[in-house]
Order: structure tokens, then C-alpha cells, then sequence
């Protein structure tokens, strides 16, 4: 049996065992799609963001208007940049990660690793929070996201800038709602509301219990994605710690 010296083994650039090195190119496959997904995400946003052609396309597609005068289409376009706008950092926040999983473990770096540890954990615990801090506080979160649109949107209604006037104005036209509660928030109800036609009178759900509404009956799509997310970031952890674990086992043999 030929002996193993210490520097033969510091030489070594692989992690030690079966176990560990298929671990380590699985956790390099799944950051390396992670690292294209993440650079597809956002160049899509930015290439929709400031390609004026492939804009029109898409926000066609979409049923978005490129006319800001346009009462029939969806969303206006400040509300549709700043939406890519979003896109377009999660993107680069999962190509950053993507990036730091593949070179940490293809360049068996304990410290790039870690720093890919700490933002998962810093998402999970995040995200954890989040959801639990809405699941307890449900029924204030629908009364205060009503009182908002009331202030916001209501009794500030005559006073709106033009692009975020137009916008609630689309949002009472597809959603057929009005205000925040419903046309009797309003004494004069915009045209948009449509409360009355002729001598008859509509009633009409308010837009802000419409949106909860409509977010509360996609729940269980929602409730699946985010534990897809956090079972996903888990397995991250996992995984990154296995990685350094495996490394400073490496490590340790050096000496």
C-alpha cells in the first residue's frame, strides 16, 4: 500500500470521499442553473426595459398599454418599469448566487461558501419571518392594506399625479370595483367607478377588498411556492455546510 505524504495530500485539490464529491457536483449543477436562470431573468427584464421593439411586443402580448392615454389597457408604463425594474434585481440576485455556489465549490473555497451560506440563511430567515409574521396578523394586514387605499387613493383621489390617477382608474375599470370599500367611499364617484347607468345604481366591491380577494384566492399557489423556496434555500444550507465540512476535513489532513 503506497503511503501517503503530507504534501502529497495538501497537493490535492478534490474533497475527500464518494459521498462529499458527488454531493459537491450537484451542488455545482444546481448553482450553475441557478447562474444561467438568474442572467436569462434579468437581461429578459432589461431587454424589455430599454428595447423599444421587443417592448411593444411583449406588453402587447401582456395586454399592457404603451399609451399613456389608453383607459383600456392593464397597468401604465411607470408602474410596468419599475415591475422589470424588480425582475430584473431578483434575477441578479440569483445569478449572484448561482455565481457564488459554482466558483466556491469548483475552487473549494470555505470562504466563498460561506458567504453563500450567509445570504441563504439571510433569505430563509427572511422569508420564514415574513410568512409567519403574515399567516398570525392576517385579518389587521387586510384592514390596513383598506385604510391605505382609503388615504392613498380615496381621499386623495382629485389631487393624484396624472400617471397614478390613470392607473386606479384601470384598476376600477378591469376590476370593476371603486375605492377602497366600495362607491359610497367616494361623493361624487369617478366616471371609471361606472356606480350608476341612468336612473340605476350599481353596487360595486371596493378595489382594495377586490385585490385582498383576489391574492387571498391564490393562497395555496402562493403557500406552494414559498415552501418550494424555503425547502430549495434549506437544502442550499445543507448542502454549503457539508461543502466546508468536507473542506476542512481537507483541510485538516494537510497538516
Amino acid at each position: 500500500m503506497t503511503k501517503m505524504y503530507p504534501s502529497e495530500i495538501k497537493g490535492g485539490k478534490m474533497v475527500q470521499g464518494c459521498g462529499n464529491k458527488c454531493i459537491k457536483y450537484f451542488f455545482v449543477a444546481i448553482n450553475l442553473v441557478l447562474f444561467v436562470l438568474g442572467g436569462v431573468v434579468c437581461g429578459l427584464a432589461l431587454w424589455v426595459r430599454f428595447d423599444n421593439d421587443f417592448q411593444k411586443k411583449v406588453f402587447d402580448m401582456l395586454n399592457i398599454g404603451t399609451d399613456s392615454n389608453s383607459s383600456t389597457k392593464i397597468l401604465q408604463m411607470d408602474t410596468m418599469y419599475i415591475i422589470l425594474y424588480a425582475i430584473a434585481a431578483v434575477g441578479l440576485l440569483i445569478f449572484i448566487l448561482g455565481f457564488l455556489g459554482c466558483c466556491g465549490s469548483l475552487c473549494e473555497s470555505i470562504c466563498v461558501i460561506g458567504i453563500y451560506f450567509t445570504l441563504i440563511l439571510v433569505m430563509f430567515v427572511v422569508l420564514l419571518a415574513g410568512g409567519i409574521f403574515v399567516a398570525i396578523n392576517k385579518g389587521n394586514i387586510r384592514q390596513e392594506f383598506i385604510n391605505v387605499w382609503q388615504a392613498e387613493f380615496v381621499n386623495k383621489y382629485n389631487t393624484l399625479p396624472l400617471a397614478i390617477s390613470q392607473n386606479v382608474n384601470n384598476i376600477h375599470t378591469q376590476l370593476k370595483c371603486c375605492g377602497a370599500n366600495g362607491c359610497h367611499d367616494f361623493t361624487a364617484p369617478p366616471a371609471s367607478c361606472n356606480c350608476t347607468y341612468g336612473v340605476s345604481t350599481y353596487i360595486r366591491k371596493g378595489c382594495a377588498v377586490a385585490i385582498y380577494e383576489l391574492i387571498d384566492s391564490n393562497i395555496l399557489i402562493i403557500l406552494i411556492v414559498g415552501i418550494a423556496i424555503l425547502v430549495i434555500e434549506l437544502l442550499a444550507m445543507i448542502f454549503a455546510c457539508i461543502l466546508c465540512n468536507a473542506l476542512k476535513e481537507k483541510s485538516n489532513m494537510s497538516f
